[in-house]
């Protein structure tokens, strides 16, 4: 077995069902990964359930035992399907990235009920900050929405979380800010915007600022925003949906309500369709941040 397919058999082990489509993030190839999972199931290390979903074969539980690992059946379920599907979908889109994930059966400690109830997915590891993962689906409950905001304004560890949500309609943005560090939300489709996380500190905020004519801008001390100008024009970027951010916005614009012409936003097009919501005056520039993602290179004296 080569290396990367080694990979795929660990990772089906690890996460006991998934989508066989979810294969295509791991590999990097969209068109390759049908060739590879066909190659596995032939082999008997992968097995197909239900057609769209894979699992361990026979040859890959003896692989398992023989790298000293300890196999478990997995429960087939539809709530437990469906649950390890998202999660598996989540973990092949971050580790695809580059972004090290850990799922919530592998952080949670079942001897202790307050830890098992808990409504997080996972959590992930990225630039030296440790982020819980929620996820909400179309078919999640008011309740179960609402678990969320109580859990993370309990939480002690993590200051940082990941809201994955099916439909953004379904909450209210202002009800996820926390005064954390950051509380981003991703609704669908959610492939794009990982990658964008995953490289957010390769963007060129420099040369969007100069696309837009804030060519004499420079970094804010101010809490609202990123940027100011020299007369007074204050910026933020966002790439993504903050709650932390747009709520400091909300809070900058309810308490100075005369200098709100002076506030610019630089966003994703994802982004705006709330922004609209809570600052229908403001000037929102919309971009694409992708485009300006560049590779920086490192000069050694």
């Amino acid at each position: 077995m080569k290396d990367y397919e080694k990979d795929i058999v660990l990772f089906v082990y690890r996460f006991k069902i998934l989508l066989s489509t979810n294969i295509k993030y791991l590999l990097g190839n969209k068109k390759y990964y049908q060739v590879v999972v066909k190659r596995l199931v032939d082999k008997g290390y992968l097995r197909r359930y239900k057609t769209k979903y894979l699992m361990l074969g026979q040859v890959g539980k003896k692989y398992i035992k023989e790298l000293g690992y300890i196999y478990s059946k997995p429960s087939y379920k539809k709530e437990y399907v469906k649950r390890m599907t998202t999660i598996s979908l989540l973990a092949s889109l971050f580790i695809g990235n580059g972004i090290e994930f850990t799922p919530s059966f592998e952080l949670k400690d079942f001897t202790h009920f307050r830890t098992q109830s808990r409504p997080f997915i996972g959590s992930i590891k990225f630039n030296g900050n440790d982020y819980l993962v929620y996820y909400i689906s179309k078919k999640s409950s008011k309740r179960f929405c609402n678990s969320i905001i109580y859990d993370f304004q309990k939480e002690q560890k993590y200051k940082q979380a990941i809201l994955f949500i099916e439909d953004i309609n379904m909450i209210n943005i202002k009800d996820y800010a926390f005064g954390s560090n950051q509380f981003i939300i991703f609704s669908c489709p959610f492939e794009n915007l990982i990658y964008l996380f995953s490289e957010q500190f390769k963007i060129d905020y420099r040369k969007i600022l100069n696309k837009f004519g804030y060519t004499n801008s420079f970094i804010s001390k101010w809490y609202f925003c990123d940027y100011e100008t020299q007369n007074k024009q204050f910026i933020t970027f966002l790439p993504f949906i903050d709650c932390e951010k747009i709520y400091k916005l909300i809070t900058f614009c309810r308490e100075n309500k005369k200098y709100i012409e002076n506030l610019h936003i630089i966003c994703s097009k994802n982004v705006t369709n709330i922004l609209n919501k809570y600052f229908p005056i403001l000037e929102i520039n919309v971009v694409d941040f992708e485009k300006y993602i560049k590779e920086f290179k490192v000069y050694h004296l």
